[in-house]
């Protein structure tokens, strides 16, 4: 790999198991297969909340719009710029909802309120994962 090159071993280290899980994932593609439509139905999963968050708020988010923004605002909340991604989602819904002829307050409070249940949903599932050990 040409990453060896740099000679770190942390690194290199991290190559290797990469190498290793591309050559497991090459001898059982089904795995691989499985992995993507699990994936695939994960992502449907998600944007089917945020349209029912938004039917709930009554914000009109029309599905092709909600089946963009969502993946898209996922990967973006992912910079390292902020603190569980506050203000870099809203950013991305704002500015997505905007284009879309839609207010901007709407695309605000559907995406405060999708991470605040999210968040709370996350919470009550920790909680039971501790007191059942």
């Amino acid at each position: 790999m040409p990453v060896r090159a740099l000679n770190r071993e942390w690194l290199n280290e991290r190559a290797q198991r990469l190498e290793d899980a591309v050559i497991k994932f090459r001898n059982a593609p089904s795995a691989l297969l499985g992995a993507f439509f699990g994936a695939l139905v994960l992502q449907l999963t998600i944007v089917a909340f945020y349209l029912l968050t938004a039917q709930g708020l009554s914000v009109p988010l029309p599905i092709f719009l909600g089946a963009v923004l969502i993946p898209v605002s996922l990967v973006v909340q992912m910079a390292p710029v902020s603190i569980n991604g506050f203000g870099v989602r809203e950013a991305v819904f704002a500015f997505f909802f905007r284009r879309f002829g839609l207010p901007t307050d709407a695309a605000v409070a559907l995406s405060l309120v999708s991470t605040g249940m999210v968040m709370s949903l996350s919470l009550v599932g920790g909680f039971l994962f501790m007191k059942r050990r």
